[in-house]
């Protein structure tokens, strides 16, 4: 997995998990990203293409891993949070 902000620029204050993880195409994995202080999680991306439905938009998503002859890369995106 790898963090970014919707820039494109990398977040090293939030987290996604599992890292570095081999999986079958088919299978399906639990996917979690923690926002950093300031930061708010806005959804995930498999090989830069926004995933589809309600597990898109969720910090904690059930995700199917999909058919590739390359590895993928699953991202979490976060966005500025806003207060007050």
């Amino acid at each position: 997995t790898e963090v970014y902000d919707t820039t494109g620029a990398s977040k090293a204050s939030c987290t996604a998990t599992p890292g570095a993880y081999t999986l079958l195409a088919g299978t399906k994995q639990i996917f979690t990203a923690t926002a950093g202080e300031g930061w708010a999680f806005e959804k995930w991306q498999i090989d830069g293409v926004d995933v589809e439905g309600e597990e898109g938009t969720k910090a904690v998503a059930l995700l199917t891993i999909p058919v590739s002859a390359a590895p993928i890369t699953i991202r979490a995106v976060f966005k500025t949070s806003v207060s007050g």
